[in-house]
């Protein structure tokens, strides 16, 4: 099955305006949506996620979180900020590698931030490339 992606970003208050949008066709969506309520530490989220099958990758939180994976004795720890995705595609594999160095099977997240966090990741694989 064909899954399509299209990511918009502008720069406005700039002139001219400045904008783009980045289409994406694959075979596998990746939709993660979960509400971690303020106190979490460590709110576990299992999946599967083969780093060299992203083709887009959307990482959001609507409070300041603390997203943490432990692979392969390397633990990688990101501060996402509220309103302020995370946003990855495979046209930058070379120059600009994806944030976890290995593939993932869980991820971590804490919130301290006084209210529950609607967290986000959502994008499209190619699943073929990992089989």
């Amino acid at each position: 099955m064909s899954v399509n992606a299209t990511l918009n970003q502008s720069v406005t208050g700039i002139t001219p305006l400045v904008s783009s949008s980045y289409v994406t066709t694959s075979d596998a969506q990746i939709n993660i949506s979960k509400a971690i309520t303020d106190g979490n530490t460590d709110f576990q989220i299992s999946f599967d996620l083969d780093v060299s099958e992203i083709k887009l990758f959307y990482m959001f939180s609507d409070v300041d979180v603390l997203v943490e994976d432990v692979a392969n004795g390397s633990q990688t720890v990101i501060s996402l900020l509220a309103g302020k995705a995370i946003v990855w595609t495979s046209d930058y594999a070379t120059n600009l590698p994806f944030m976890f160095a290995y593939d993932l099977t869980d991820l971590f997240i804490t919130n301290a931030s006084g209210s529950t966090s609607n967290f986000r990741i959502v994008g499209i694989k190619d699943v073929s490339v990992g089989a």
